[in-house]
């Protein structure tokens, strides 16, 4: 999932991970990251409501 954050100062991205360590794999490897175009910071979090659709995830 990709969304623009507002104000257009970032942007969030959500993903599924095995644990942080692969979420910053991840990161690392993105073209943004690797021409210093951006950075990321990583927020773990443990969602308590959601569709049904997204309960495997």
């Amino acid at each position: 999932m990709l969304r623009k954050k507002n104000p257009r100062v970032g942007g969030i991205i959500i993903c599924t991970c095995a644990d942080r360590s692969e979420a910053e794999r991840i990161a690392s490897r993105d073209p943004f990251f690797t021409q210093e175009i951006a950075d990321y910071e990583i927020i773990e979090f443990a969602p308590t409501k959601f569709a049904p659709a997204l309960e495997a995830h």
